[in-house]
């Protein structure tokens, strides 16, 4: 075998799996596996740790396209273009929003607001339509939200993919950063002999790395 095309097979996979592994989103992933875990009752203000609990029940947002309550979505749609004899998928349209939430480990809870935050949440629904498949009603309002009509120049419906990831209320995430202690509002002052001062809560801010960071990839949710 050439020696050019043993190289080409011993260079291209290193760099694929190199690339793979310094990617943004799994780069992330293992900074917050790394982070100490802690429960919000005992996390120190100012030291860097990992929580993981599920998302508590509040002002949520609708997911455009499955309609699921959640607190934080993203959708993509793409759609098929030609150039020639080749093909390509080009995204068309992206949404993403946010609303402030709060996370419960069994110990306490601590606030989020991931507009300040960065999310990696795994895409968990995926849908087509083309040729021979109209866009769904949900699929259409949220392409004549964006201006869109799924029809190519002739009027035949174009060939578009559909993606959506979202943090659902209940569902388990892990959120990295700095614990800022904060009078809470909604706690009720106990007073026992004497005042020990107003209630707290935990609002999770940014850590050395920035942030805060926020996933419900199990491998990093569930890292002990």
């Amino acid at each position: 075998m050439p020696v050019s095309v043993v190289l080409l097979l011993v260079v291209v996979p290193v760099a694929v799996a190199y690339g793979l592994y310094f990617a943004e989103g799994p780069r992330v992933r293992r900074m917050m596996r790394k982070a100490p875990l802690r429960r919000i009752a005992d996390w120190p203000e100012g030291q860097l740790g990992r929580i993981a609990g599920t998302i508590a029940d509040g002002p949520a947002l609708e997911a455009p396209l499955t309609g699921r309550r959640c607190v934080y979505y993203l959708v993509t749609v793409d759609e098929r273009r030609r150039s020639g004899k080749r093909s390509h998928w080009s995204e068309l349209a992206r949404e993403e929003r946010c609303v402030p939430f709060a996370v419960l480990d069994g110990s306490g809870r601590a606030l989020v607001d991931p507009a300040q935050a960065q999310v990696l949440s795994g895409t968990d629904a995926r849908s087509r339509s083309g040729t021979f498949d109209d866009p769904d009603p949900r699929e259409a309002a949220f392409l004549a939200r964006h201006r869109e009509d799924g029809k190519s120049f002739f009027g035949f419906n174009q060939k578009l993919r559909y993606a959506e990831a979202v943090l659902e209320i209940g569902e388990r995430v892990a959120v990295v950063g700095m614990p800022l202690r904060e009078p809470d509002p909604d706690a009720v002052a106990q007073v026992s002999g004497y005042r020990d001062g107003p209630p707290t809560r935990v609002r999770v801010g940014p850590g050395p790395a920035g942030g805060p960071f926020v996933t419900d990839h199990p491998g990093t949710v569930d890292a002990p």
